[in-house]
């Protein structure tokens, strides 16, 4: 008898650029946990609204946004969204 196939997780689909201090990612949110890093992430939704969930609450931005380093987070939402992240020094 044969399984049934699995759902796979979402996958981060998109164009990646990584350079000198920097990485740019530009395309559809992939499957994504509550995660923290050094660096500072620019968040740019594109079409629809991008949901950012911290351990204060849940914001839904239409425009560019912030998270700071070593902010605890995680995104969804977005069918498109163009991510800078940026090393602070």
């Amino acid at each position: 008898m044969n399984k049934p196939p699995q759902q796979s997780k979402k996958d981060w689909t998109g164009d990646l650029t990584i350079g000198l201090g920097w990485i740019y990612y530009e395309g559809p949110i992939g499957q994504t946990e509550f995660n923290n890093h050094y660096v500072l992430q620019l968040c740019c939704p594109q079409s629809t609204p991008l949901h950012i969930e911290t351990p204060d609450g849940q914001l839904s931005i239409h425009k560019p946004y912030a998270i700071g380093s070593s902010v605890r987070h995680c995104l969804s939402g977005a069918n498109t969204v163009r991510l800078l992240y940026l090393d602070p020094n």
